[in-house]
């Protein structure tokens, strides 16, 4: 039920990461967009399955009421997962790493997130208290992402 809808807007996100990975001073360079927007495209799709198909499979055996902190756990796991399988971060700068570590457990509890109040673990008083919780959570998890990437940017760019 969840996956459609994310996978719908990961052609969007895949554009937007391969543009940054891609964007150096003379242009942006096809081949450097591939090499060091792969890991992020992996762990991109990785993030969708995880909230989308894996948390709801195992949902009365991952520990936690909430939603959010079960897709957060479930998405920590599967990133430190691949990260860890495919050597994704070997030898690039650590910004990376911090980055996906952050960005895509949230990613992946806020696609969990969507299944709050559809089921019987939770009513409409959880659901409330879990977006009023995870939502300030998530926005904070992307400006800080989004802050790193700009970092790590200016500094390849020389900028900085």
């Amino acid at each position: 039920m969840e996956i459609n809808p994310a996978l719908k807007k990961y052609p969007l996100y895949a554009i937007i990461i391969l543009v940054i990975f891609g964007l150096k001073p003379s242009g942006v360079l096809f081949r450097d967009a591939w090499v060091d927007g792969m890991p992020f495209l992996l762990l991109g799709l990785i993030s969708v399955f995880a909230g989308a198909l894996v948390t709801p499979v195992l949902l009365p055996f991952v520990p936690f009421r909430s939603f959010a902190l079960k897709g957060w756990l479930v998405g920590l796991i599967s990133t430190s997962l691949t990260i860890r399988f495919f050597g994704l971060f070997d030898g690039m700068n650590k910004i990376f790493l911090i980055v996906a570590v952050l960005f895509f457990p949230l990613a992946s509890s806020y696609i969990a997130l969507q299944f709050t109040g559809s089921t019987t673990f939770t009513g409409m008083s959880g659901v409330k208290k879990e977006l009023k919780f995870g939502v300030p959570l998530y926005i904070a998890g992307v400006i800080l992402s989004v802050i790193f990437m700009v970092i790590f940017k200016l500094g390849q760019l020389g900028v900085i």
